[in-house]
Parts: C-alpha cells; structure tokens; sequence
C-alpha cells in the first residue's frame, strides 16, 4: 500500500533523509522516498501500518504533517 503524506518544514535534502529514516523506522514500512523540494515523502508499506503511526514518525522528527493519503 503506498501512502503519500505532505510535510512541512523539510528545508533541505538532510531534513529529507532524516523524516526518511524515521518513516522507515515505522514497522511495516518497507521504504521511502523524501522530497523536501515538493514537500512529500512517499511510503510504501505492507499494509498494516495506519496513519496515526506515520504521523507520530514524521512529527518526532520534527516536521509537520498536512496530510497523509
């Protein structure tokens, strides 16, 4: 299942890697893709993994979440 979530404050390309390791960190996600210039990471997971734990991730690594879908 791919999950697409909206970020703010990701300003540069360390900031990108850094809401990637801890989408990746999530148990049931399989890999990430960050983009801090179109403020998205992309999410692949196994299915099991609901939103409010992506969110929990993103925000400890102290981004926001606009949106996830």
């Amino acid at each position: 299942m791919t999950k697409t979530i909206m970020i703010g404050g990701m300003a540069c390309a360390e900031c990108a890697e850094k809401v990637k390791a801890a989408l990746e960190a999530v148990p049931g996600v399989a890999s990430v893709f960050a983009e801090q210039s179109a403020g998205i990471a992309v999410a692949e997971t196994d299915g099991s993994v609901d939103d409010a734990a992506l969110l929990s991730a993103v925000e400890g690594a102290g981004y926001s979440v606009f949106s996830i879908s």
